[in-house]
């Protein structure tokens, strides 16, 4: 019999949203991560670990969505960072991603989580939280889906990544942290200083095109000479 618990998931450093507890139940099982083309990263571990659930490779398997309970990601703010959300799944990213992209609108402190690794999982009863009950567990657990497998996917399963998968994982993150950096810093140009640019344009082109200005300077020109007489 599996005995599933729950787990808080925190942000990490420059990370956004949470934090979020989840339980697995015997119909939402499956933690499914989409990440590195199939290397399963360290956080995955670590919340199978606490929480007993089945982890799934999402680039070797598809999961319907009422049987994910979460799902783990390594988005820089494509689609994956809000697709999941949208469908109101848990999502962890381990990128240090915020709101951005395509769906941008369904990403929430209550659903999303990014810069995740191991160290922001910690166990529901570690925070003496009672975790919600479920009912009737399944019979057994099991990591069998497909014997259909790429090499990337094979690699992916291995219990122990290798020196140069580790390299890859790190890489990435420095990556797309700075990735995050420059789409924060043009989100920014585009919210805020292009639309004051764009009032201050639109004012001076009042101004100038309707004579305000000149009347306006004709109406204060005595006011030097008045005040030199």
């Amino acid at each position: 019999m599996v005995e599933y618990h729950g787990v808080v998931i925190t942000k990490g450093s420059g990370g956004f949203g949470g934090p979020l507890t989840v339980t697995p139940t015997e119909t939402k099982n499956k933690l499914v991560y989409i990440t590195g083309g199939g290397a399963k990263p360290d956080v995955v571990d670590k919340i199978v670990e606490l929480t007993g659930a089945i982890p799934v490779n999402g680039f070797k398997t598809s999961v319907p969505d009422d049987e994910t309970f979460a799902v783990v990601i390594d988005c820089g703010g494509t689609l994956r960072c809000g697709i999941y959300p949208k469908k109101h799944i848990p999502t962890i990213n381990i990128m240090p991603t915020g709101r951005s992209g395509p769906l941008m609108q369904y990403i929430k402190e209550d659903i999303y989580v990014s810069a995740v690794g191991p160290a922001q999982v910690r166990s529901l009863s570690a925070t003496n939280e009672a975790a919600p009950e479920v009912g009737a567990e399944p019979a057994a657990r099991t990591y069998t889906y497909s014997t259909d497998k790429k090499i990337s996917e094979t690699l992916a399963q291995r219990p122990n990544q290798s020196f140069v998968q580790k390299i890859g994982l790190g890489a990435g993150k420095v990556v797309n942290t700075f990735y995050q950096a420059a789409r924060d810093s043009v989100q920014t140009m585009i919210n805020t200083i292009i639309p004051f640019m764009a009032f201050v344009a639109m004012l001076i082109g009042i101004i100038q095109g309707s004579g305000f200005g000149n009347w306006f300077s004709g109406f204060l020109a005595p006011s030097p000479a008045a005040a030199w007489a």
